[in-house]
């Protein structure tokens, strides 16, 4: 009896060694495989876009977040793209979106990595195409004039007329005079005729709104050429505006030449030489006459660089103070 106990107790003894034993070998052998990283959101950029009717430009970038924070840039051609609007926006299969007609509108765009499927969105604003009109005449009135000798009269109008039938009232101070007779009669620059002798003298009037042009929209050309308006351009809309390299690193000077030209006139540099009548004030005609001298002798200093930039204002001959000290 004693043998028999002795050895149902060797027996359990062997059986707990040998279960701890498979339980320590079967956790030697087990690896634990970490779950697999999935999608969990998209980013697309740029997340708005401003397009001309018959303008088309690309999504920049689609890019995919993970649940382990990882990241990863998606081609274009994986993803799904939907416009709400195809008849204010359509976008194509590789991203591309093209402005149909005027209006606003989203584009979805849509990411799917096996079940998962995400979504981001473009909100993107169609506007019209603005071509700039052309000049293509003036009218001065009165067309002629009779004086006599010591009197004087101002040109009571000048009028603009424009390629897409619009016309405008042209301030008298933005147009150029000259005299074909000036022993006989002058005119100043705000188109003012004086008789000076007896005879016959042709007054010529001309006007060039290249400038204004350049910053107007059709409909809003009537209040760009008043008054109200002054513009200082470094060159014609067919040029490039010179950049000079920095002497040093990290030099923050201006170093574009119309830019180091206004603020040399203008007291960058402690001084004022564009004030050229000393009365402690910049006026626009004053910057104009500076910068484009100071354009000009560049260039003369400077040949194998070639600064090709006229300097354009508008009105000419402004008092309009742009400084003052």
């Amino acid at each position: 009896m004693h043998n028999h106990i002795s050895l149902k107790r060797n027996l359990l003894i062997s059986l707990i060694v040998v279960i701890l034993s498979l339980k320590l070998l079967s956790g030697c052998g087990t690896y634990l495989y970490p779950s697999p990283a999935y999608l969990v959101g998209i980013i697309v950029l740029p997340s708005t876009m401003d397009l001309e009717v018959g303008e088309s430009q690309y999504i920049n970038s689609v890019t995919a977040y993970y649940s382990d924070s990882s990241t990863a840039n998606i081609p274009l051609s994986y993803c799904t793209y939907y416009s709400y609007n195809p008849s204010c926006i359509n976008v194509n299969s590789s991203g591309l979106i093209t402005g149909v007609s005027t209006g606003s509108t989203t584009i979805m765009v849509v990411y799917t990595e096996g079940t998962v499927s995400k979504t981001d969105t473009i909100i993107v604003t169609v506007t019209a195409v603005i071509t700039p009109v052309v000049l293509t005449s003036i009218e001065v009135l009165p067309s002629s004039m009779n004086l006599n000798v010591g009197e004087t009269q101002t040109i009571s109008s000048v009028t603009a007329f424009y390629d897409n039938s619009s016309s405008a009232n042209i301030n008298l101070a933005a147009c150029n005079y000259s005299s074909s007779n000036p022993a006989c009669s002058t005119v100043n620059n705000s188109g003012t005729i004086s008789r000076i002798s007896e005879g016959t003298a042709a007054i010529t009037v001309s006007y060039n709104d290249e400038v204004i042009n350049v910053f107007s929209h059709a409909e809003y050309k009537r209040l760009l050429t008043t008054n109200q308006y002054i513009v200082l351009t470094s060159c014609h809309s067919s040029q490039e505006c010179m950049e000079l390299s920095p002497v040093t690193p990290d030099d923050f000077d201006p170093f574009g030449v119309f830019t180091m030209a206004l603020c040399a006139g203008c007291g960058y540099y402690g001084s004022y030489p564009a004030d050229t009548n000393m009365d402690t004030m910049v006026s626009l005609q004053e910057a104009y006459l500076y910068v484009k001298s100071y354009v000009a002798e560049l260039d003369a200093q400077l040949p194998y660089i070639s600064i090709t930039q006229d300097v354009q204002v508008y009105p000419s001959n402004s008092s309009f103070a742009i400084v003052e000290y």
